[in-house]
């Protein structure tokens, strides 16, 4: 058998925006169910196997170059210049250096990435480090490079076996591609910490659905029955409680919101994580008003005797998480008192929190544009056990802001690192205008963990 070829080819072809561009990432999830419908999960891969698909059209030159190409390189190892994923060259680099810098250093770029250099040189090089926003790079430039010069990860990969080509016209073709990326050919995927909203020791997925595709429910309960086919039948019900699978779709605009989405996703590790997931449906309506330092509420919705976890979404964005404790007459008590008073006029949505998976190690992310990506999600409710791996949960200060209308000066998707122990002149830029401001209210910060107010705060 002759050898796997390790040299590589620079795959020249662009995708064809008019259908968008595919990115699926899978995980591997090994699950045992035992009879009782409890489930024991262990993770099968530690990064998940990356897939791009795409379009191109061709036509003249350029669909008999492709020809050529896949007669003779199809199933070898290529380059692909990420369609998705790039950065700006922030400062002039003469000619002859081996360094260029950026705004940042991108997850994505790391010693041993191989990079495509746009503009007039088009030249591929590999990084030998990456420092602050400095990258050095395995050889010299022979031209300048001017600031914008557009950087892209290249992606070391093989073709799909199989590649499909439609000719209208002879001399006009649109072939679609799949891309497999090799494994282990990347940075490992930033997972980042946990996320704003944490409740009893787990995750919140709280980024809404897109309401346009709607959400689909599936209620699932079985029984296991003894039929002989003829006479009675024997049922049996081993498992203890049914469970719910929800399929949405979600809309990420921007960089900042898919990698969130993403980021969440390596952190469950595909099916073998837990979260709490909303159900984003009115499961509950508040009929009364809540009190400042009070554990109840008046609602409607709730059986008597009824617990568990709820979300509740005002209408200023705030989103309250608290577990149910009792329920009689329509009060529900909760686990902890109401950090400010909220009329029932004010909340837009109260719906349950359930403990869930995803329903697929794999999520494919559709990118019509290079700057938003829709995603079909499945989700799987397990039973509320204790946490299995639990999230510490946030210190009261930051806790106070994410509940009370100090925090509706907050935007806790534009910087995650505040939540537990993090930066607090960040915080307090964010959530004090300048005008709000005055001794009294620094002064009751003065407590927050390790950090002294700086006199110029004063």
């Amino acid at each position: 058998m002759p050898d796997y070829p390790t040299t590589a080819r620079l795959w020249p072809y662009q995708p064809n925006w008019d259908d968008g561009v595919d990115v699926q990432v899978e995980y591997r999830t090994d699950i045992f169910t035992a009879r009782s419908g409890r489930e024991q999960r262990r993770a099968l891969r530690s990064a998940p196997r990356r897939q791009i698909t795409y379009s191109v059209a061709l036509d003249g030159e350029t669909r008999q170059r492709f020809v050529r190409d896949i007669r003779t390189w199809q199933g070898r190892p290529m380059l692909l210049p990420d369609p998705l994923r790039s950065a700006r060259i922030s400062a002039f680099v003469p000619a002859d250096s081996d360094v260029f810098t950026l705004p940042a250093i991108p997850h994505w770029l790391g010693v041993g990435t191989e990079l495509l250099i746009a503009g007039s040189l088009r030249r591929t090089v590999t990084a030998v480090d990456a420092d602050l926003a400095a990258v050095t790079v395995d050889d010299h430039f022979a031209d300048v490079l001017a600031v914008g010069t557009r950087v892209q990860p290249l992606l070391r990969g093989i073709l799909g076996g199989s590649i499909s080509a439609a000719h209208p016209v002879s001399r006009v073709a649109t072939a679609r591609l799949v891309f497999a990326v090799e494994p282990g050919t990347e940075p490992a995927p930033a997972e980042g910490g946990p996320g704003v909203y944490i409740h009893e020791g787990r995750e919140v997925f709280a980024k809404r659905p897109n309401w346009v595709d709607g959400v689909g429910e599936a209620f699932e309960w079985p029984v296991e029955q003894v039929d002989y086919g003829h006479g009675r039948v024997s049922t049996f019900q081993p498992i203890e409680m049914g469970w719910l699978t929800q399929t949405a779709t979600y809309l990420n605009v921007g960089p900042t919101e898919q990698t969130e989405m993403e980021s969440f996703y390596h952190r469950m590790r595909g099916r073998r994580g837990e979260f709490l997931m909303p159900t984003w449906t009115d499961d509950i309506t508040v009929v009364g008003d809540a009190a400042e330092g009070s554990p109840t509420l008046l609602v409607t919705g709730l059986d008597d005797g009824e617990t568990g976890a709820i979300m509740i979404r005002l209408r200023s964005g705030r989103v309250l998480t608290r577990q149910v404790t009792a329920t009689a007459g329509g009060q529900i008590t909760v686990n902890r008192t109401w950090l400010e008073a909220f009329t029932a006029a004010d909340v837009a949505m109260v719906c349950r929190l359930e403990v869930a998976r995803f329903s697929s190690d794999a999520l494919t992310f559709e990118w019509p544009t290079t700057v938003a990506a829709q995603v079909k999600i499945g989700f799987r409710t397990l039973e509320p056990l204790p946490a299995e791996n639990p999230v510490e949960p946030l210190d009261d200060l930051s806790q106070y802001l994410l509940e009370t209308s100090w925090g509706d000066y907050l935007d806790p998707l534009d910087d995650l690192d505040w939540a537990v122990n993090v930066r607090y002149p960040a915080i307090q830029f964010e959530a004090l205008p300048w005008n709000m401001v005055h001794e009294d209210v620094l002064d009751s910060f003065d407590y927050f963990i390790n950090f002294t107010i700086p006199e110029s705060m004063e």
